[in-house]
């Protein structure tokens, strides 16, 4: 087991004491966020500390859960007491027996997709995006996991968005004016949303990262995701985290700010912040700001 020692958190619910809920190691952890926020870009970093891994994209939410559900009621129907036409009674699996499965089965899916020793680690995470809308449904699983919700300006994350993901949008989106409004609307939702998910528990299970953070003072915020963690935040740690995440390394030898000219639609597309004041028309200024303008304001955006 990890030498790390857990400051315990008190998870008021009834498999508490069975499970070893808020005091387990390793304990797991669960990167989410906008699509083109930059949540491929913190896995990479949180995976090179060697007290964390950090996989992705498995869909352990909505997805993974879902089926397993799935299958054990459909078990306990089969073979369990729901079945009264058996000749020998027998119990199914319960409402705590479904949560070792789902967590069996992180576990395995965790271990097929790294070379890390899990029982050896401090955390162990996955990064889907849509881990931010499934907060609730990630809680009631696993009440003790640690989310880190990756927020970049919702202006970029359109811009990003609407180059990576051609030609497919304009079967959704009438113009990129149209995609503006449904992305920054569901921006400012999800955000808001996220944060009134996890008000009413301990601070230690939720983290907020900025992609423009990342870029501009990449030290200070990869060592309060890394306190967040519980794990060693030294210079060593911080170096290997910015070495792992460099753009240039991820986008076949480009440089920050380059695009790739051979592919619009590259998923390292440029690796800055900013670009929307370049690339939208007045209109879709002042669209996403209608929309989003005030959740921008909270997290410390601008409409310069």
């Amino acid at each position: 087991m990890p030498a790390t020692k857990v400051r315990p958190i008190a998870i008021d619910h009834q498999h508490t004491e069975v499970m070893g809920y808020g005091q387990r190691l390793p304990f797991f952890y669960f990167v989410g966020g906008l699509p083109r926020s930059g949540t491929t870009w913190v896995m990479h970093l949180l995976h090179s500390h060697p007290a964390l891994c950090c996989i992705g994209e498995g869909l352990p939410f909505g997805t993974l859960s879902s089926f397993l559900a799935n299958a054990i009621t459909k078990y306990n129907r089969t073979a369990g007491p729901e079945n009264t036409r058996k000749m020998l009674p027998l119990k199914g699996i319960d409402g705590l027996g479904a949560r070792r499965v789902f967590e069996t089965a992180l576990m395995e899916l965790m271990r097929v997709n790294t070379d890390k020793q899990l029982d050896q680690l401090t955390g162990i995470g996955e990064k889907t995006p849509d881990n931010l809308i499934a907060l609730q449904t990630l809680w009631n699983n696993i009440p003790d996991a640690r989310f880190i919700n990756v927020i970049r300006d919702c202006r970029d994350v359109i811009v990003s968005g609407w180059y990576r993901f051609q030609p497919n949008l304009l079967d959704y989106f009438s113009s990129r004016e149209h995609y503006t409004r449904e992305v920054a609307k569901a921006w400012s939702d999800r955000i808001t949303n996220a944060r009134a998910e996890a008000a009413g528990r301990d601070p230690r299970l939720y983290h907020e990262i900025r992609y423009e953070d990342l870029l501009t003072d990449p030290e200070t915020a990869i060592r309060n995701m890394l306190d967040f963690l519980m794990v060693d935040s030294d210079e060593a740690a911080i170096a290997a985290a910015i070495e792992a995440g460099r753009f240039d390394k991820h986008s076949g030898g480009r440089t920050q700010g380059m695009a790739d000219t051979n592919d619009d639609r590259a998923h390292f597309r440029k690796g800055v912040h900013g670009e929307w004041r370049q690339e939208f028309t007045a209109v879709e200024k002042q669209s996403a700001w209608e929309i989003a303008g005030p959740v921008l304001q909270t997290l410390g955006y601008s409409n310069d």
